[in-house]
This record gives structure tokens, C-alpha cells and sequence, in this order.
């Protein structure tokens, strides 16, 4: 029997199928070294204490996590430049980086367009982020940002487990 005509090398579609992902996902993934997204904040971080508890973080419940550390987590609303438009998605990042984009957002302006960067491996603790100012939003797009911002303004309120990834089919 002969070699398939695609070969055996799924690497390139694992590729694919992962870059559809992060696409259609509601969040923001920076999960790797080198990973990068383009998009602008659509307004201030909204703070969340959290601890540590069995190896993820966790709302924090002040009877449930007693003793524990306590951290604080910040979510923000960006609109994210992708090939097929502008998307708004939900990131969640450090108190540390909650500062960083303030000064960014203070210095260059609300409409800026920032390529951030992510440099540090998945589990790195010193991880940092560049935040590289590109251009000012152009008109039109304010106006795709706008219609989309009145539909998933409320997205901070929501939990994972709230978004709708597709239609249920009944039969």
C-alpha cells in the first residue's frame, strides 16, 4: 500500500485547527512565548480577588479559601484586530500588567492600536508583556467597534460556562 497523498505530518493542521481556536474563542489567549494579539482596551480593568487553590485560581470566598493568599486579577474588554474583522474578547491579566496598560492607555490614547506580546514560557513567572503602540483606530472601524461593543458590553459579567460557542440542535 502506498503513502497517503497528504503524507502523515498532522503538525500543519494542528496548527491550523489551534489558530481557528484561539480566533473564535471569547478570550484572549497569551499562553505562550512569542504569542501575540492586536486590539485596543475598551475602557478600565475590572479587579477580582482570587487565590490560588488546587492548581488554578479561584474566585475568592473569604470562608472556602481562609488562610490562603490572596491575589488580585484584572479583566478587560479589548477589541481585537483579526483577519476577518474586529471581535471583542475578555483578557485577564495581572495587577502588574493593569498598570503598564494604564500608563500605555494614558500616554498614547484610548484609540490606539497596541501589538502585545508575550515573553515567557507557559508557566513562567516572570513573564512579561510588550506593549507596542501601532496606529490610532481609523473611523470605520470605530464604527464596527461601537455596533460590537453594544452587544457584549455586559461580557465581564459573564463566566465561560455563559458564553453561547453554538446553537443547540434539536430534533
Amino acid at each position: 500500500m502506498g503513502e497517503l497523498p497528504f503524507g502523515a505530518d498532522f503538525k500543519k493542521s494542528a496548527k491550523v485547527g489551534d489558530e481557528a481556536d484561539k480566533a473564535s474563542s471569547r478570550w484572549v489567549s497569551l499562553k505562550e512565548n512569542g504569542d501575540r494579539v492586536v486590539g485596543l482596551f475598551m475602557g478600565p480593568s475590572r479587579p477580582k480577588k482570587v487565590v490560588w487553590a488546587t492548581s488554578k485560581y479561584e474566585a475568592y470566598d473569604a470562608e472556602k479559601h481562609a488562610g490562603l493568599r490572596v491575589s488580585v486579577k484584572h479583566e478587560s474588554l479589548m477589541g481585537i484586530r483579526q483577519n476577518s474583522g474586529w471581535a471583542i474578547k475578555k483578557w485577564e491579566f495581572s495587577d502588574q500588567v493593569r498598570k503598564i496598560v494604564e500608563k500605555k492607555v494614558a500616554k498614547h490614547g484610548q484609540k490606539k492600536v497596541f501589538e502585545i506580546t508575550r515573553s515567557g514560557a507557559k508557566g513562567d513567572t516572570n513573564t512579561t508583556y510588550d506593549f507596542e503602540p501601532m496606529t490610532d483606530l481609523m473611523p470605520e472601524d470605530e464604527d464596527d467597534l461601537i455596533a460590537l461593543w453594544a452587544i457584549h458590553k455586559d461580557d465581564l459579567d459573564k463566566k465561560p460556562e455563559d458564553f453561547n460557542y453554538g446553537a443547540n440542535v434539536q430534533e
